[in-house]
């Protein structure tokens, strides 16, 4: 574990090197910079194709787009990687696309995703993806807009046991057929602390103004879909006032 260590670039880039000769399997490297440099020595060491790593979490670390290129490119030579870590960066819809191009060829069971500026058309193409996939489990891309129909969709479909969309940019037109949809599901824990459905600007925001609590139809269903379904055993909401409460 290394973070919120103030790597510089070459310290880093001699630790990504080193990789490929160690049996290390879980590395956390939150809350430091990861330059393209940084990111493209990772993803050197990844291509060597015999690392052992199992888990990777590179959260608030500065990651651009092209950074994030690099380190999606080379997933698919992970063998033993099943926990990919990338919260809080800048991966835009550009690395998230390329995330979702490589997805099907990784062994990854988990990935989060969240507050990384992912508009439609990067979430929509990691949800046409994780539809596919027989392997991931669990999706986090909170904090990102969304779109809500495709999603329901696709979860009908998918194998997916966990997934997390607090605070994200949706439509209110999609929130109930969503909400009715989870019934037929095979999600097992479901993350909803907000939606903000009055505007799509801003992506990311400090605190979120959560319409899916305050509004007692959107509650009501939620509650009642928790009940009627046979596999969700684990739903999580926020923001709840005393009101919705009662």
């Amino acid at each position: 574990i290394f973070d919120q260590c103030r790597m510089c670039v070459e310290s880093t880039c001699k630790l990504f090197d080193a990789l490929p000769d160690s049996r290390i399997k879980y590395l956390s490297m939150d809350r430091n910079v990861l330059t393209l440099e940084a990111c493209k020595a990772f993803a050197d060491a990844t291509n060597k194709g015999n690392l052992e790593l199992e888990f990777v979490s590179f959260r608030e670390c500065d990651i651009p787009a092209d950074g994030c290129l690099e380190i999606a490119g080379a997933l698919k030579n992970t063998e033993s990687l099943r926990i990919l870590c990338l919260d809080s960066n800048c991966i835009f819809d550009k690395g998230a696309i390329e995330i979702a191009k490589h997805l099907n060829e990784t062994k990854l069971e988990e990935i989060s995703l969240s507050d990384n500026h992912i508009w439609k058309g990067g979430t929509n193409e990691l949800i046409r993806e994780f539809e596919k996939s027989d392997r991931l489990k669990a999706l986090d891309i909170s904090y990102n807009i969304v779109d809500l129909e495709l999603l329901g969709d696709a979860l009908l479909l998918s194998r997916l046991k966990a997934l997390s969309i607090s605070g994200c940019k949706v439509l209110p037109n999609q929130v109930l057929p969503f909400i009715n949809n989870l019934v037929n599901t095979s999600l097992e824990t479901l993350i909803i602390e907000g939606l903000n459905t009055k505007s799509i600007l801003p992506v990311s925001w400090p605190h979120v103004k959560d319409e899916l609590c305050e509004n007692p139809g959107y509650l009501d269903k939620l509650i009642d879909a928790m009940k009627k379904s046979k596999c969700l055993k684990d739903l999580r909401v926020g923001f709840l006032s005393i009101e919705s409460m009662n």
